[in-house]
């Protein structure tokens, strides 16, 4: 089990879309919580039977396969944890990013996974969101509750939820009044009534479905049946008991039509499965209940309220259905299910406490998520997403004082620069010269931390650090390093997403800036490793967000770090090498430098080439020296090794003081003071430290520091601006360049020059204080022109075609034609053209071709957004332009048959930006 307080590994890579559990299955709900409704009246003689979620608790124990699975289908099978419907039962549970909540059950504290994709090729487990920028979402809702034929029996509350619904889905999910259709029985106008007409009329109304692209909701509450030869129907409220096949509407011609719609994807939420469905006649003369499994088709989302077997139910408690009251808690306050995967558990787990808790018998809801991918998408608004997260119920920040104000007059709507790093954090100014703003111990740098105080409230910085000592469960560390992945942190038994926790320290930081100058601070410029791709970038972006800080640019670590030579070497013209190695990550950039000469002409940064890792920070050395400390102990103790719950710390801390000293000496050693050692009492500890020894316990990072150096100097050489007469100015930043392995790798590289060692530790946040008086006019004459690391193109079926096949198939579709190239300056505007294959079918939506937009640098391959275009029947030939402008912000367009461009704008969601012509370059 892991540490509480570490971040926690995904578990469970592998498992099917569809899940199963126990009562326990949504960890953060256990059976047995109070509930707004528990103990209320007894339900309505109505139930229903049905298509329920495969969340904890939804499907068969034992990770049994579905009813009318095939074997090997995608998604048919439920894994499940031992112990299935006992209740505690354990069960994998996604845990919403931004969000920290209490937990039940036996997990003690552990963190999970918040619904791993399976990692595509060279994306090391980083996933883009599914999300779609400026993306329209819309609703078909049908409620039918009192049918006109009298031998079918009346439902008392379809009606109500499906208003409820429909109420749910505008508030949280992206559905404008314009893209909702409601049936239900109160419905004044007769075009909103229930009745197949209309709603067939819904599902091929083009008008309205065709500005949909995407999700399109479709909830039914009613009664449904199958006849002899397994068809499965939806009855509306003029359906006609004698003529149920006739007057009905069909499963799978509704799956047609939703399927032939603009929407990226369909999510289906039915309950339909009802145990009295005559009125009047009796139960033998019943048509056969819906078969739930023919309710989930593949290809599709679908949650249904009932498995196999059961019927869902209404409760006069609730004046309403179970089932849907579940549906609008998770999108409400109470559950804030921002994804598939969270709503997936959300409803599991829900549905049957809720059951419960109205006096029904046993409900469990049953679902089919497919393709897998598909739970990582995002159902809500980004609006209501971070307001949830903006929300989360944490306490308050403990402070022990005031920064110290530096600022005599302070300044009108500052711009501040923020270097948010893996261990420290610091804030600078610029009034013409940068300023470093003190913490509230008046240090410039800040450490990283985030600890928690039993009740919530918490500290940042120092106060962090040294709290860790005493209660390390309470600590979260390293939060930068898990930014864009799906990993989250576990505190106290509960979970901890590394957007929140890296917001907290970024929203000390900017309570310490307003303090420092005396005034409210709303706006930053803020830095990110090279390493970083769209979506890390993305969810770093978010972090500010939640801290209050509006983001004017995002600049690259290296690149804005030889904005610093202004001030050191105010006179340099040429190649300026910037080797930065932080706490978590390894970055390196060659940039010509221009330098101010004594008539003042325009001091110019041009990015060159750069690279880097996140494999190596100088984190990653000290925990070469804690395992070998660790080591040495069991050697020397054996069974009687320390297990000092104090230990790790302590390791901790002298594994950097030895890291440091080695740099000076040839040996040292690691002094623990009062360790517990068995039954022989307390301990002082020496464990002997030399460089060979040290050289050997980091040889890997020492290797993967070659190879980004050598990476970045290839990438140079090969640029426009390469002299190889002219030696490069070696500029170090970050405190991992203090490691006496590292500046003997940089000699290997014979990078050759001038080493400059002034700002080791704040020449990124000096660069960036340089950037933000560019912005604000306070520095003048300065220019940065940045480039994309990483190349931006379109995924085809055969790029030697002219022009290359695009097939919308992601089989076929496996090779990349670029648009943009690695290392292009930037700003930039790119065009190629592409062939889209024909309509594969008869379906509207075969008209259509996702055309797959990706990020790649060699190997590293990363799906980043997806473009619906429609194509002709004999397929055609579209332009597909890639537009990124001075903050890195990449647009791609594409026009559609009408001659309108459709827009996809892939990051920088805080920048609002169309796609047009590119900006201009400068500040």
């Amino acid at each position: 089990m892991p540490a509480a307080g570490a971040e926690c590994d995904n578990a469970d890579d592998g498992r099917a879309a569809r899940r199963g559990g126990g009562s326990g299955g949504r960890e953060d709900r256990g059976a047995g919580g109070a509930h707004p409704r528990g103990g209320r009246g007894s339900g309505a003689r109505g139930g229903r039977e049905g298509p329920v979620l495969g969340g904890a608790g939804g499907g068969d124990p034992g990770g049994r396969r579905r009813p009318g699975a095939a074997r090997g289908e995608p998604g048919g099978v439920l894994r499940v944890r031992p112990g299935g419907d006992r209740p505690g039962a354990r069960a994998v549970r996604a845990v919403p990013a931004g969000e920290l909540r209490g937990r039940r059950g036996d997990h003690r504290g552990r963190a999970v996974p918040a619904g791993r994709l399976a990692a595509g090729p060279g994306q090391g487990g980083r996933q883009a969101g599914l999300r779609a920028p400026a993306r329209v979402n819309g609703a078909i809702v049908v409620g039918c509750a009192g049918y006109e034929d009298p031998d079918l029996a009346p439902l008392r509350y379809a009606h109500r939820d499906a208003r409820r619904l429909a109420e749910a889905l505008v508030a949280s999910c992206d559905v404008t009044p314009d893209t909702l259709v409601a049936f239900h029985d109160d419905a004044p106008d007769p075009r909103r009534r229930p009745t197949r007409t209309n709603v067939l009329r819904a599902l091929t109304d083009r008008s309205w479905l065709d500005r949909v692209d995407g999700v399109l909701f479709f909830f039914f509450s009613g009664h449904g049946f199958q006849t002899a030869d397994g068809a499965q129907y939806l009855l509306p409220i003029d359906c006609v008991r004698g003529a149920l096949a006739d007057t009905s509407l069909r499963f799978d011609t509704v799956v047609r039509h939703l399927g032939g719609a603009r929407a990226d994807h369909s999510v289906l939420l039915l309950d339909a499965c009802r145990n009295v469905v005559e009125g009047g006649k009796a139960a033998a003369d019943a048509p056969p209940r819906l078969d739930v499994a023919a309710l989930c088709p593949p290809g599709m989302v679908t949650f249904c309220s009932c498995r196999p077997g059961q019927v869902s139910y209404e409760a006069e408690s609730l004046q309403g259905g179970v089932f849907t009251e579940a549906l609008c808690e998770a999108l409400g306050e109470r559950g804030r299910c921002r994804t598939i995967y969270e709503l997936d558990g959300y409803v599991t787990a829900r549905v049957p406490e809720i059951a419960r808790a109205a006096g029904r018998p046993v409900q469990r809801p049953y679902s089919r998520v497919e393709p897998l991918d598909v739970q990582r998408l995002e159902i809500v608004s980004a609006r209501r997403s971070n307001e949830w997260r903006a929300a989360t119920p944490i306490g308050a920040e403990r402070r022990s004082g005031r920064a110290p104000r530096i600022a005599a007059d302070p300044p009108r709507d500052p711009l501040v620069a923020v270097d948010f790093g893996t261990s420290y954090s610091a804030v600078s100014w610029s009034d013409g010269e940068t300023v470093l703003l003190p913490g509230t111990d008046g240090r410039a740098l800040v450490p990283s931390v985030v600890h928690f105080l039993p009740g919530l409230d918490y500290l940042v910085g120092s106060a962090a650090v040294e709290a860790d000592q005493y209660r390390p469960e309470g600590t979260v560390k390293e939060a930068k390093r898990l930014l864009g992945t799906d990993r989250s942190f576990a505190v106290d038994g509960r979970s901890v997403a590394p957007e929140l926790a890296a917001s907290l320290v970024i929203r000390s930081l900017r309570r310490n800036a307003e303090e420092a100058l005396g005034t409210p601070v709303r706006r930053c410029v803020a830095s990110y490793p090279a390493n970083f791709g769209i979506v890390q970038r993305n969810a770093l972006a978010r972090a500010f967000e939640l801290a209050g800080f509006d983001v004017a640019r995002l600049v690259a670590e290296p690149n804005v770090a030889a904005m610093s030579l202004a001030r050191i070497r105010p006179d340099w013209h040429g190649t300026c090498a910037v080797v930065d190695l932080g706490g978590g990550t390894f970055d390196v950039a060659f940039i010509d430098y221009d330098g101010n000469d004594e008539y003042g002409e325009l001091v110019s940064c041009v990015v060159l080439s750069s690279a880097g890792s996140d494999k190596v920070g100088g984190l990653d050395f000290d925990r070469a020296v804690v395992r070998y400390a660790l080591g040495w102990l069991r050697d020397r103790w054996g069974p009687d090794a320390p297990r000092d719950p104090h230990l790790g710390w302590q390791l901790r801390r002298e594994a950097q003081r030895a890291k440091r000293a080695l740099g000076a000496r040839e040996e040292t050693s690691l002094l623990l003071q009062d360790v517990e050692v068995g039954d022989r009492g307390l301990h002082d500890i020496s464990i002997p430290l030399d460089r060979d020894v040290f050289r050997r316990l980091t040889a890997p990072l020492n290797e993967e520091i070659r190879s980004v150096l050598e990476q970045a100097k290839r990438a140079w050489r090969a640029s426009f601006l390469y002299d190889p007469d002219a030696p490069p100015l070696v500029l170090l930043a970050g405190q991992g360049t203090k490691i006496f392995t590292v500046r003997e790798q940089l000699a290997a590289a014979d990078l050759g020059g001038e080493v400059v060692d002034h700002f080791q530790e704040t020449a990124v946040v000096q660069g960036l204080g340089s950037q933000a008086g560019v912005l604000t006019g306070t520095v003048k004459n300065t220019l940065l022109l940045d480039l994309t690391r990483r190349g931006i193109g379109v995924r085809c079926a055969d790029r030697r075609g002219d022009p290359p096949l695009v097939t919308g198939d992601p089989a076929a579709d496996r090779e990349i034609m670029p648009v943009v190239e690695p290392f292009t300056t930037i700003p930039t505007k790119r065009t190629e053209s592409v062939r889209l294959a024909p309509p594969g079918g008869a379906s509207p939506r075969a008209l259509q071709v996702a055309l797959q937009v990706v990020e790649y640098l060699g190997e590293d391959v990363e799906v980043v957004g997806t473009v619906p275009v429609e194509t002709g029947p004999r397929g055609r030939i579209v332009e597909v332009t890639v537009d990124i402008d001075a903050n890195a912000t990449i647009a791609v367009s594409v026009p559609g048959l009408d001659g309108r461009e459709r827009h996809r704008q892939l990051n920088n969601f805080f920048l609002r930006r169309q796609a047009g012509p590119a900006s201009a370059p400068g500040a």
